[in-house]
């Protein structure tokens, strides 16, 4: 049943162990980014990783947390979540996010989904990066064309396209918002990976902000919602549109990926500003405009659709943000 799972890592944990000894000369780290082909979605920081796939009427997420060397990566599975069109039905199972120590939730009555570890390692032939399992390659580079391809243990290979370059930052001072640089800070402010919710001592959702997308895995007792999407700020707001949701509620299934998910995540957004209105948000064929209702330096006010949108600046020692990104003007 976990072939059904189509997790590229899933997949590596439930064959094993790993080995090279080759000297490597691309490192893991240019694999960081936005990555997608046409059913699939993949956002890679220097900690984590959020895979989206897509297979007939399942729609499934995967967070994955790493550490990783020159010639290793030590990769454990913290939550994996699995929608099911043709029966409304959710599998889900997930530990703590940043630990992985405590198992918060165990809703996979068919026990498809995997939450272990698995210690692997690299190796460069022919100019490119692999990371196997056994004689079987997981995961492989290609610097010059700037492809990852992932493979999974039923032998589906998928070609990722990159979408979006990612490098990490140490923390650095973030400016104070103005009338004349809001949008730069709704980008600076958001960029990095943050925990989205916390549960007493347990993280239990985790936000990815790069400065083309946004991700989310995140769930409470009331809700599981994960979810990928483009965004893209001016000084009279935000432009966010949406092209993977998965939400589950009490009133609500959905679990839809863009017909085309490769163009439409790398497409990019285009704002007009003409649809910024402060009193409301916009939902426009493009996606929905958040706009700025008031400016304070160290605090930006967004209407968010029924609720603000509070958006406050982050000191370098905020301990809600796990990674600093590089900041790339969009």
């Amino acid at each position: 049943m976990k072939n059904l799972l189509l997790f590229a890592f899933v997949s590596v944990l439930l064959v094993g162990g790993c080995g090279s000894e080759k000297e490597i000369d691309y490192g893991y780290e240019d694999t960081f980014g936005v990555w997608a082909d046409a059913e699939s979605e993949m956002v890679r920081t220097g900690r984590f990783s959020l895979l989206f796939e897509k297979k007939e009427q399942q729609l499934a997420a995967e967070l994955t947390a790493f550490s990783h060397t020159p010639d290793s990566v030590y990769y454990t599975t913290r939550g994996g979540a699995i929608f099911d069109n043709r029966t409304q039905t959710v599998f889900f199972s997930a530990r703590d996010f940043l630990t992985g120590d405590s198992l918060l939730v165990d809703y996979d009555s068919l026990n498809l989904i995997a939450l272990d570890a698995v210690a692997c390692r690299l190796e460069k032939k022919d100019g490119r990066l692999f990371l196997k399992a056994g004689d079987r390659v997981v995961e492989e580079y290609d610097p010059v064309a700037d492809r990852l391809f992932i493979s999974d243990a039923d032998g589906t290979r998928r070609t990722l396209t990159r979408g979006e370059k990612l490098a990490m930052s140490e923390p650095y001072d973030l400016p104070a918002a103005t009338v004349d640089n809001v949008g730069e800070c709704l980008q600076r402010w958001q960029l990095g990976t943050l925990v989205e919710n916390r549960s007493g001592d347990l993280v239990t959702g985790i936000t990815v902000n790069t400065n083309r997308h946004t991700y989310i895995f995140y769930f409470n007792d009331n809700i599981l919602y994960c979810r990928a999407a483009r965004i893209r700020h001016d000084n009279h707001g935000s432009l966010f549109a949406q092209n993977i949701r998965m939400m589950y509620n009490n009133r609500e299934f959905t679990a839809k990926m863009h017909d085309n998910n490769l163009a439409e995540s790398a497409a990019e957004l285009n704002i007009i500003d003409s649809l910024f209105d402060p009193k409301i948000c916009i939902f426009a064929d493009t996606g929905i405009y958040w706009s700025v209702k008031n400016i304070e330096p160290d605090l930006i006010t967004l209407n968010g659709c029924g609720q603000d949108y509070f958006i406050e600046r982050p000191g370098r020692d905020d301990a809600e943000r796990l990674e600093w990104f590089e900041y790339a003007g969009y």
